[in-house]
């Protein structure tokens, strides 16, 4: 092998170092977007937030089956303007917002949910079914 040739590794660096720079360039001064989908723990409100719009397992892996985004986040740099309140404070703020929600009234069974389902999965002979407003699953199948 002469000395002007370049290994395949070396080749795929070159490649990705590329893609990078491309990358950063169409990205410069844009703010990072991160994509949200919504989901349900004890009746209560979660949000996901990937980088994608549509998310795969690291390291080429199958899709994550969460089914469309519901909106996206911008990010924006900032500092902690309360570093006196502990996480937990915050937190626990939140769970007290997201009681009044109208998820939260349903899990506790104060009110009847009408349900609103939404296609979360699907497969040849089934789908699976979210509740958006109560977060309630359920799974139909046919033959």
């Amino acid at each position: 092998m002469s000395a002007d040739r370049i290994t395949n590794e070396q080749r795929e660096h070159i490649v990705r170092e590329a893609i990078a720079q491309r990358d950063a360039l169409l990205t410069a001064g844009q703010p990072r977007k991160l994509w949200l989908w919504k989901n349900f723990v004890d009746g209560r409100p979660e949000y996901w937030a990937f980088d994608n719009p549509y998310p795969c397992i690291p390291g080429g892996g199958d899709p994550l089956t969460i089914g469309e985004p519901c909106g996206y986040a911008i990010v924006k740099e900032s500092v902690n303007g309360r570093p006196g309140v502990p996480e937990d404070k915050v937190l626990a703020a939140i769970n007290r917002a997201a009681c009044v929600a109208p998820s939260c009234v349903y899990a506790r069974g104060e009110q009847q949910c009408t349900h609103v389902w939404q296609m979360v999965q699907y497969g040849a002979t089934y789908h699976d079914l979210k509740c958006s407003m109560c977060g309630e699953t359920k799974r139909e199948t046919w033959d």
